[in-house]
């Protein structure tokens, strides 16, 4: 089965379909997967890495591009995206010294040190966990990433079972144990 690596830049790795919109060394596949879908049948895929991809995205897109993933990977198959932690990230330039506030609002902002360079939308693992489920992703696991803790990793497998919006919110919140109702069926 085939690897993805989606929105790579200069980060190739080996054994995997190197995939971003500009024609890079190493880049395998030149595609703008926001506007076109990947070229690979359902669930022909078994991993697929976002690495500090995510953020450079407008939000608008997140849902076709998640669906888009989830549509060619297969039963079992992994997906991790890397992203810096804008909560922690702004917390952490609050209580930053003047030499450091240059790497926090790059953090935040993006290094833009080409026009694609630029982060475009706030990520948080909540926030991703609420897209990803309700399009059959399970087995939720987020960790820090080596370069430090505002930046998390947050790996999840494709699942046969899709969850509707509502099932997810009421299983996040309204069944948690500290709730003490519930509703009609449980």
């Amino acid at each position: 089965m085939k690897k993805l690596n989606l929105g790579c830049g200069h980060n190739v790795i080996d054994g995997y379909v190197n995939i971003d919109v500009q024609e890079l060394p190493g880049v395998d596949l030149s595609l703008d997967f926001i506007k076109n879908k990947l070229p690979f049948e359902d669930g022909e895929v078994s991993e697929v890495v976002m690495y500090h991809t995510v953020e450079h995205i407008e939000k608008k897109h997140h849902y076709a591009i998640f669906s888009e993933i989830r549509r060619v990977l297969g039963i079992g198959g992994e997906l991790f995206l890397s992203y810096p932690d804008f909560f922690n990230c702004v917390e952490r330039l609050k209580t930053a010294t003047e030499d450091d506030r240059q790497f926090w609002e790059a953090t935040i902002y993006g290094r833009q040190l080409v026009p694609s360079d630029y982060h475009v939308c706030v990520i948080s693992s909540a926030y991703l966990l609420g897209i990803l489920a309700p399009l059959g992703f399970a087995e939720f696991a987020v960790a820090e990433e080596d370069d430090g803790p505002h930046y998390q990793v947050l790996r999840c497998t494709a699942s046969e079972k899709v969850m509707s919006r509502e099932k997810l919110f009421y299983d996040e919140v309204y069944a948690s144990a500290d709730y003490p109702f519930k509703s009609e069926g449980d």
